[in-house]
């Protein structure tokens, strides 16, 4: 170490928690070059904030709709009406921030929040709130059971090509709610391509 007015300290002497921060910097710094200012990310997002902001939009609308139907309460998306909008808006903040694992989370709940309160909601034999929410309690029931028992208009064409999109959508993000291997393997790809991309400038 050195005295006096000299504040210079030898690498050798260097707060490991300085190291530390610069380190993270240095790879948050790479991360909104490589990721978040890419021209497909950018694109990325505008496309979600644009789904995002229609289906608030709608929501919106059907509640106001509600209002002059007595028994709106009774139907578990007005209820549930709050949870679904902070959804929509912790998904495109988290995919802003470049939090992409956690806005999938929050994709994944979105969707089987309103795949279970629609299909409820409009299942033949739940005709009372109540009697709509307490199906949801059924810890036998899978999301697939849900999924069948959505009902389309009749002018939709092909309800069958839609609840297997939603499957399918439900499977790739039910792999990141947990540390599942796609997320930790995501990871382990994303360093090698930084190790690569360090060791071509050497």
């Amino acid at each position: 170490m050195t005295t006096g007015g000299d504040d210079h300290v030898p690498e050798g002497d260097e707060n490991p928690f300085e190291a530390i921060f610069r380190a993270m910097k240095v790879k948050r710094e790479n991360y909104e070059k490589d990721v978040l200012n890419s021209r497909s990310f950018q694109d990325g997002l505008c496309y979600l904030e644009g789904i995002g902001s229609d289906l608030l939009a709608a929501q919106s609308y059907i509640r106001l709709q509600g209002t002059r139907y007595s028994a709106a309460e009774d139907y578990l998306m007005f209820r549930f009406a709050s949870h679904l909008s902070d959804a929509v808006l912790a998904i495109t903040m988290s995919a802003e921030e470049g939090l992409q694992n956690t806005a999938r989370r929050e994709l994944r709940f979105l969707l089987e929040a309103a795949v279970k309160l629609s299909s409820r909601d409009f299942h033949a034999d739940a005709k009372s709130f109540d009697e709509r929410l307490a199906v949801l309690g059924d810890r036998s029931k899978r999301f697939e059971d849900y999924v069948t028992e959505l009902r389309y208009f009749d002018e939709f064409e092909k309800p069958g090509e839609a609840n297997a999109a939603i499957l399918s959508l439900y499977r790739d993000l039910s792999l990141y709610v947990h540390a599942a291997d796609a997320a930790v393997s995501e990871r382990h790809v994303a360093r090698a391509q930084r190790r690569r991309r360090r060791d071509g400038k050497r």
